[in-house]
């Protein structure tokens, strides 16, 4: 699935791509809603209808939302912690 700069996926605006792997392209992106960069992946069409693919799709962006949830505790731990 090839994606146009400019073009928008809901509250998401597709910015040029970053990079391309075995797996797929990754674009740089917008979230208009919560005004904040991203990393948007497409898959090839071919991989949607290979179960394996999927669950390996699945598996990344499931260990990627862990590390974004692990720094982000860490942060709070550390503004906690920070004398006033």
């Amino acid at each position: 699935m090839g994606l146009t700069p400019g073009s928008r996926i809901g509250p998401y605006e597709i910015k040029p791509p970053l990079g391309e792997g075995d797996m797929g392209v990754v674009y740089r992106g917008r979230d208009t809603n919560l005004k904040r960069e991203v990393a948007i992946k497409t898959l090839p069409e071919e991989f949607s209808r290979d179960p394996d693919r999927i669950s390996r799709f699945q598996r990344e962006a499931e260990v990627l939302a862990s590390f974004v949830l692990h720094w982000f505790e860490e942060l709070k731990q550390k503004v906690r912690q920070k004398p006033k």
